[in-house]
């Protein structure tokens, strides 16, 4: 069993953390609000993974320095039904930050809390838009 920590429950913290527990992750959750406003998504469980190969698979850009460090975020991801663009170094983070095309704009509105599956080439379009 892997252990993913996260920093942040609001919706993608929350969906991320929802999906590794159905994918049989150990999760532990961490917000700056405080452990007492974290009861409530840590008491919740659902089937709410695609799996691995699903035709509607989504797929969410990486950024990184550490090459290792890369299959294993891209085997996470896959655990909990996502594929990977590995949208290259770190520096290039700012490819997929909020006001860029990459940042959610692929999976639909932000009014639409369940969003539409995002392709690679989805996904590469996206951070290819962003400007600084």
């Amino acid at each position: 069993m892997t252990t993913v920590g996260l920093i942040g429950s609001g919706r993608i913290g929350g969906t991320v953390a929802r999906l590794a527990v159905v994918a049989g992750h150990q999760v532990l959750l961490s917000n700056s609000r405080g452990p007492d406003t974290l009861t409530g998504l840590a008491a919740e469980l659902g089937p709410l993974a695609r799996p691995s190969g699903a035709a509607d698979r989504s797929y969410l850009p990486i950024t990184g320095d550490a090459a290792p460090a890369k299959p294993a975020v891209i085997a996470f991801l896959d655990s909990i039904g996502y594929g990977a663009v590995d949208a290259g170094p770190l520096a290039g983070g700012w490819r997929q930050q909020p006001g860029t095309p990459g940042f959610t704009r692929p999976y639909g509105p932000s009014q639409d809390p369940k969003g539409s599956p995002a392709s690679a080439g989805a996904i590469r379009q996206a951070l290819a838009k962003a400007e600084r």
